[in-house]
C-alpha cells in the first residue's frame, strides 16, 4: 500500500476498500477462506490448503466472529437452552446459551458457576427482546436454576429430557456393574461385555447386538428390572396433558420405590424432588436438542479440532459455525 509521511501525523498507510486495515489477506481471500471453514470445519486443513499459519487462520475466523456478532439483529426470544460443555479433562466446563426456536447459538461463557451464567443472561438480557421468553430448557444444576429464576421470573424452567435419559442410564449402569461383580464371584459371565447393550436404543442395534440384548434382558436379573425401569419411564413424554403425565410420573415412581433398587431409586427421588421441572415438558416440549441437536455439532468441532486448550478459541469456534 502507499504510504506518506506526514511531520504531524507521521507515516500513514492508505486505505483501501478492499482490505482491512493492517491486514495481510484481502476481504476476498478472508471470503474464501471461511467457505472453505464452514465446508470442512477443520482450521489445520485450512491452513495447510491456503499454505498461511494455524494463527492467520484463527484471526480471520475471530474477525468473522465479530463481525456477524456486530451485524446480529436483537433476537425476539421464546424459547432458550442453556447447557455446559467440557473444555478438557477435569472439571473445566463451559456455558452455552442457545435460541432453541431457530436452532443456533446466542452466546458462550466460561464456567458453569453462578457469576459466569449470570454474566451471559445479562449480556442476552441487554441485547435481545426476553418479554416474551416461556421458559428455559435446562439440566438440574443449581446455578443454572438459580439464576435462571432471578433473572426471567416469568419463565418456567423445564429439565431437558436428554440429561434425564442421562441420569436413568447411569442408574442402569452402576447396577449392572455391581451385580456383574457379583456374578463374577460365582463364575457367573452372564453380563460381561455387556454395558453398551444396556445403554444403546433398541432400534439403533445391529441383529446380533439385538438379539444378545433380548436374551439377557429376560433373565431374571436387577439389571434387567432397572432397565425395564428406565425403558417406562419414556412413556412419560408421550403423555399430551398434565393431568395424565402427573400420574403417569407418580406411578412410575412408586413403582420404582418398591422395587427396592437402590441406583434407580436415587434417580426417582431425584426426578420427584425435580418434579415441576421435568413436568414443564408437557406444557412446552421443549429441550436442548430438540431440533438438529446442537450439542451433538459442538461435540463434532471439538473432536476435529481435537479439543480445544483456550476458552477463547472454543468459543469462536462454536459462535463461528452455530
Amino acid at each position: 500500500m502507499p504510504r506518506v509521511s506526514c511531520k504531524e501525523h507521521e507515516i500513514k498507510t492508505i486505505e483501501v476498500p478492499w482490505a482491512r486495515s493492517n491486514s495481510h489477506f484481502s476481504y476476498l481471500f478472508e471470503g474464501f477462506s471461511i467457505a472453505l471453514l464452514q465446508a470442512t470445519v477443520n482450521q489445520v486443513k485450512v491452513s495447510e490448503l491456503l499454505r498461511i499459519s494455524f494463527s492467520q487462520i484463527h484471526t480471520i475466523m475471530e474477525r468473522a466472529v465479530e463481525r456477524g456478532m456486530a451485524r446480529r439483529e436483537e433476537l425476539e426470544l421464546e424459547y432458550i437452552g442453556i447447557d455446559e460443555k467440557s473444555m478438557k479433562k477435569g472439571h473445566h466446563y463451559l456455558t452455552v446459551v442457545s435460541d432453541i426456536t431457530d436452532n443456533k447459538v446466542i452466546e458462550v461463557v466460561e464456567d458453569r458457576t453462578k457469576e459466569s451464567v449470570k454474566s451471559v443472561l445479562t449480556t442476552i438480557k441487554t441485547n435481545h427482546n426476553c418479554n416474551k421468553l416461556k421458559a428455559i430448557s435446562m439440566d438440574m444444576w443449581k446455578a443454572f436454576m438459580t439464576i435462571s429464576a432471578e433473572m426471567f421470573p416469568q419463565a418456567d424452567v423445564v429439565h431437558d429430557r436428554f440429561h434425564l435419559s442421562k441420569y436413568l442410564n447411569d442408574g442402569v449402569d452402576k447396577t449392572r456393574r455391581l451385580e456383574a461383580t457379583q456374578l463374577e464371584k460365582i463364575s457367573d459371565r452372564r453380563l460381561k461385555n455387556t454395558k453398551y447393550l444396556f445403554l444403546k436404543n433398541i432400534e439403533n442395534m445391529s441383529d446380533a447386538q439385538a438379539l444378545r440384548f433380548a436374551e439377557v434382558k429376560d433373565m431374571n436379573l436387577d439389571t434387567s428390572k432397572v432397565w425395564l425401569i428406565k425403558d417406562t419411564f419414556k412413556g412419560f413424554f408421550a403423555n399430551t396433558d398434565e393431568t395424565t403425565a402427573t400420574k403417569y410420573f407418580n406411578d412410575w415412581v412408586e413403582d420404582t420405590r418398591e422395587s427396592g433398587l437402590k441406583h434407580m431409586i436415587n434417580v426417582a427421588e431425584m426426578f420427584n424432588r425435580h418434579w415441576t421441572g421435568i413436568g414443564n415438558y408437557i406444557k412446552h416440549r421443549i429441550s436442548n436438542s430438540i431440533s438438529e441437536n446442537l450439542n451433538g455439532k459442538i461435540q463434532k468441532i471439538k473432536t476435529i479440532a481435537r479439543g480445544f486448550r483456550a476458552f477463547n478459541n472454543y468459543r469462536i469456534a462454536i459462535l463461528f459455525h452455530l
